[in-house]
């Protein structure tokens, strides 16, 4: 019936212009929110989220350095806080962290196997073997390593090559990887996603405080047009003049009326930063808007002497026509 509604010249044309739709639909952005572990498909055109997870501050980078989802994996959960100190993102093979004390060091992979090296008499060898950190590793593992960020990103061997049953696996701190004997391939195991389901009690989706009274902040949040937000937040200690030196976890999210209701609502900007004098500011780029009245919240909480002491929060409306 289709084809009885064109000419053989209208089919032909439409043919031939198929692959170049297919590829300018490929180019486009897809938005997607999966909801906790194992995902979902739940459209969100207001947030950036993909395989990576929500688009938020430094996360990205590292997971494209380290091999994106053939290598860190796809995103699992996330932003979470891992031992109420790291800001963690979850994914299938690792996690990425972002360590509250010394957030100048930026993200990195958490060495969910560990650093130390653990020798076991099970140990097997594959042809073309290499001697890494004293470890031997087959250099099908070092070229896939090599391939998805080095080991800045899988970290250093810290076991030897078992077998299990059709696998041959290897610890390294922050991946494992395993070579299928009959299938021939070398892939991560889902280790972050495992870490993750077998401690819970490790991960929350907010902070524990340890309130003092001698800490106090009220962030502000503004509009500049329909677009940016301006955000600034100067700490109070105590009645001192000046601020000792602190760490601020600043986030801001859309719909703040929702956000302890819906888990969905992640933060579109989260940073860590030390703060540097007594005063920090920043302009945040905002989520597409839909016509009419969008509510925005930034909190921020302060770390001092080990401990988060305080959190403030403050809000805006942006208007579109």
């Amino acid at each position: 019936m289709f084809y009885g509604l064109l000419s053989k010249r209208k089919l032909w044309l439409l043919l031939a212009l198929f692959p170049l739709l297919i590829a300018a639909c490929g180019g486009m952005g897809v938005s997607i929110s999966p909801s906790g572990p194992g995902g979902g498909n739940a459209p969100r055109p207001d947030l950036l989220v993909s395989e990576a997870g929500p688009v938020l501050n430094n996360f990205p980078e590292v997971w494209n350095k380290c091999g994106k989802s053939d290598g860190v994996g796809e995103w699992i959960a996330g932003p979470v806080w891992y031992r109420n100190r790291y800001l963690a993102m979850v994914y299938r093979n690792a996690v990425l962290a972002w360590d509250a004390r010394f957030p100048e060091k930026g993200v990195f992979l958490l060495a969910l196997n560990g650093n130390k090296v653990r020798h076991t008499r099970r140990s097997v060898r594959m042809q073309n073997m290499t001697t890494i950190e004293g470890v031997e590793v087959p250099q099908r593992f070092a070229k896939w390593i090599a391939e998805h960020g080095g080991f800045a990103c899988s970290g250093k061997p810290v076991g030897d090559l078992t077998e299990q049953g059709d696998l041959l696996c290897q610890k390294f701190a922050n991946i494992t990887l395993c070579y299928s004997k009959n299938g021939g391939l070398v892939y991560p195991l889902p280790l972050g996603k495992h870490f993750f389901e077998i401690h819970p009690n490790l991960f929350s989706a907010d902070l524990t405080m340890d309130y003092s009274p001698d800490w106090f902040v009220q962030p502000n949040i503004e509009a500049e047009g329909e677009s940016l937000l301006k955000i600034g937040v100067s700490p109070l200690f105590g009645t001192l003049s000046s601020t000792p030196s602190v760490v601020l976890a600043v986030q801001v999210r859309k719909n703040a009326v929702q956000v302890r209701k819906n888990s969905d609502d992640y933060p579109f900007y989260y940073r860590l930063v030390r703060l540097r004098g007594n005063f920090f500011s920043d302009i945040v780029k905002v989520p597409k808007l839909d016509k009419g009245s969008t509510r925005f919240e930034v909190e921020v909480c302060v770390y001092y002497a080990g401990k988060w002491v305080t959190c403030g929060n403050n809000s805006t409306q942006v208007w579109k026509p």
